[in-house]
């Protein structure tokens, strides 16, 4: 055998050892592109979402870890209330999203920004009750006892959020709401604050909503 032709030959080998490895890298490296692309789809709807608010207060960021929603200013509510959002949407169908601009506003209605006092004693930013006396539970200032219902006291703020979507997208209440974000899955708070009208016995919540939204999340 010729010294080309064993150099040949060791060349073939080398290229055969190499090439299995090389075809291995080629498979993970596409499934590290489905993996990730998987990623950026959760995130591609918030984003789009997003895109259509003003401003920088309703802008996305991925979250891993549940976020505490903070107090200390108007500003830092609305901020840490979308990453709360933003935790919470991971697990949730995109078809059961709202708009988090009605989220927000409803959250700064009923608590002031959280620091209402029922807010700071049960983390309920929503004025959620309960009717399960087993349930934690808090009550407003001049009620001592049981009275049929108690404020829902949750672990977190970010927890509250998380009940109120169960109710918006689970309880009879909101039929409508859900009926018109399903024909119309770009309706936005403004549209949809209309049918939140059993949340509250206020004849004008809806109209209060709607001034939250767009004095402090559009302006």
């Amino acid at each position: 055998m010729s010294k080309y032709h064993t150099y040949k030959q060791n060349g073939v080998d080398g290229l055969n050892k190499f090439k299995f490895p090389l075809i291995g890298s080629i498979f993970m490296f596409i499934i590290l592109i489905v993996l990730l692309d998987f990623q950026f789809s959760i995130v591609k709807p918030l984003q789009a979402q997003a895109d259509t608010q003003d401003g920088n207060l309703l802008q996305v960021d991925y979250v891993f870890l549940e976020p505490q929603v903070e107090v200390d200013s108007n500003e830092a509510f609305i901020t840490s209330m979308n990453r709360c959002i933003t935790y919470l949407y991971r697990d949730l169908d995109v078809e059961e999203h709202l708009p988090r601009e009605l989220i927000i506003a409803q959250a700064i209605l009923e608590s002031d920004y959280g620091r209402s006092r029922l807010a700071d004693v049960s983390n309920n930013l929503f004025g959620i009750r309960t009717w399960d006396r087993s349930e934690p539970h808090v009550f407003p200032l001049g009620i001592d006892s049981w009275p049929g219902w108690g404020v829902k006291a949750y672990d977190s703020k970010c927890q509250s959020v998380q009940d109120y979507l169960r109710i918006i997208n689970e309880v009879w209440a909101y039929e409508e709401l859900r009926a018109v974000r399903a024909s119309n899955p770009n309706a936005d708070g403004l549209v949809l604050a209309d049918y939140l009208f059993r949340f509250s016995t206020n004849p004008a919540y809806a109209d209060l909503i709607k001034t939250v939204i767009k004095r402090d999340l559009r302006a």
